[in-house]
């Protein structure tokens, strides 16, 4: 009887998993919204470039529009824009992808999970922790929720990841095949960072696996080198575009950089980062290298399974690319955003280090995981939602000095410019300078300097938003200006006469036209 009743509980847990995993991923992303670092990254130019994206595709103006290096184009167009072109609010269709990207993730643990045995009271763990940190608005996890912080490669390495290993014994067919190699294409091309989430960890795995003799090498080498090749088509084609280079990468700087990283690194985000990576990678050494884990009889080893080889691999060489790559890169706060994987991926194969112990406390593992969640939700219905999204409030209070003075177009920086046109819906137009006020093509489409899609109207700038610019530069080409309007902490300078800043724009677009 008792084995029934465990049956028919493992039963339910599984069919509620769907029901929870949604409410839990839609109140997740509502929560965390609320924590200002998140949201003012949620709604910043690097996340609103994929409605300056699709406005590109609509006018038919991409041949002009200039890329970063790290696009982020799949697989977030790949549902945002069918949206967008359906009538759903940019909000709603950016809100929308977030909140699948979080229940595909979930979905993708609990498949690797299942493979390595861990029981279904494990699997919701991993539930319950994305639940607990929402609720503690935990940054450093929970960054990668915004669009443009690289969710979508993020959230696909995990879902390919689970793939990968609930196949590992059936064959591939060529059609399988030839979708998982576009879509490995179609990542890297997108973002660079897939190849360190995904593409690294796959091939070790496949190599752990071949190494063990628990796949043919002919398989593991065709899989392998598709995997390769596809990623050096999407990187190729990611430089036949306009986007700007990579930064330098001597020795010297990179070691530069990753004492910067450990410097700027609050103390508690680096326990948090590296005490479950280094718990994985110690599970990982007493299973692997030295013969034992925990939950094995006395003098007895428990038989590594197919799953473990190629998911333990891939997880941990997934945390390390990541964290290793982001210390290489680093130039500040921000930067921070492409260590997600090193953030999940080692807390998953904590769980499964001591699946034993989680399996046996079933009862108890659940109770604490339906707690947790519980709690996460309970609090995040009485948080009152953010009114106010980053930049908002500069846009508001825009429109309304537009009563006092006539706004036509203006200058801003990066961080600014997009934000304010998409919150007005263009009402107050805003183009993109860098720190000195020249025009900035990062992210950018050179239409956005004209009126007309075929450049020969320039745009009339009567105002220039100076945070984050350099006065002096500014008024440098522009002069001095005849008034000034203060929206908060923001300065904006005001100019009558809109053709000393309009002449400046079009000659500069006219002296370098290949920006």
């Amino acid at each position: 009887m008792g084995e029934i009743r465990r049956v028919d509980i493992n039963n339910i847990l599984a069919i509620a998993f769907w029901p929870v995993g949604v409410v839990v991923s839609l109140v997740g992303v509502l929560y965390a919204l609320a924590h200002p670092h998140i949201n003012s990254g949620y709604y910043s130019s690097d996340g609103l470039y994929v409605l300056s994206f699709w406005q590109a595709v609509r006018d038919h103006t991409l041949k002009t529009f200039h890329f970063s290096h790290l696009p982020d184009i799949f697989p977030e167009h790949l549902i945002i824009i069918p949206l967008l072109e359906m009538g759903v609010p940019w909000k709603v269709a950016f809100f929308l992808f977030c909140v699948l990207s979080v229940l595909g993730f979930l979905a993708a643990c609990r498949v690797v999970l299942r493979g390595l045995q861990v029981g279904v009271a494990g699997q919701w763990l991993m539930v319950a922790l994305f639940a607990g940190l929402a609720a503690r608005r935990d940054l450093a996890h929970l960054q990668f929720i915004a669009i443009g912080v690289h969710l979508g490669s993020f959230a696909l390495s995990f879902m390919m990841a689970a793939y990968a290993q609930s196949r590992l014994h059936r064959p591939w067919t060529i059609p399988a095949l030839l979708a998982w190699n576009v879509a490995i294409c179609l990542a890297a091309f997108s973002d660079a960072l897939f190849v360190w989430e995904f593409v690294l960890p796959f091939l070790a795995g496949l190599a752990a696996m071949a190494i063990a003799g628990r796949a043919p090498w002919r398989s593991a080498a065709i899989l392998g080198i598709s995997a390769v090749a596809a990623t050096g088509l999407g990187v190729g084609l990611l430089h036949t575009l306009p986007i700007s280079p990579f930064p330098p990468a001597t020795l010297s700087v990179v070691l530069e950089r990753a004492r910067l990283f450990v410097a700027s690194a609050p103390p508690e985000m680096m326990v948090e980062l590296f005490v479950p990576l280094v718990f994985a990678l110690v599970a990982y050494l007493a299973r692997f290298w030295f013969g034992g884990i925990e939950g094995a009889a006395s003098g007895q080893v428990r038989r590594r399974t197919d799953a473990e080889l190629f998911s333990w691999h891939f997880g941990l060489i997934a945390a390390l690319a990541t964290l290793a790559v982001t210390m290489a890169a680093y130039e500040e706060q921000g930067t921070f955003r492409y260590t997600a994987a090193a953030w999940w991926w080692p807390p998953l194969l904590c769980i499964a280090a001591v699946r034993d112990q989680v399996n046996r406390k079933a009862p108890w593992v659940t109770s604490v995981a339906a707690v947790t969640i519980t709690t996460s939700v309970a609090l995040a219905a009485i948080l009152p939602f953010p009114k106010v999204f980053f930049n908002e409030d500069l846009a508001q209070c825009l429109e309304r000095e537009g009563a006092n003075f006539p706004l036509k177009s203006g200058l801003g920086h990066y961080w600014v410019a997009h934000p304010v046109t998409v919150f007005t819906e263009s009402r107050v137009f805003v183009s993109t300078v860098d720190g000195s006020g020249d025009p900035w093509m990062w992210l950018n489409n050179r239409t956005d300097y004209f009126n007309d899609s075929k450049m020969t109207a320039p745009r009339e700038y009567n105002f220039v938003i100076m945070r984050y610019l350099d006065r002096g530069a500014v008024q440098s080409r522009y002069g001095e200006p005849d008034d000034e309007i203060h929206c908060g902490s923001d300065t904006i300078l005001y100019y009558r006469d809109s053709k000393r800043l309009t002449d400046y724009v079009a000659q500069w677009m006219a002296q370098h036209p290949k920006a």
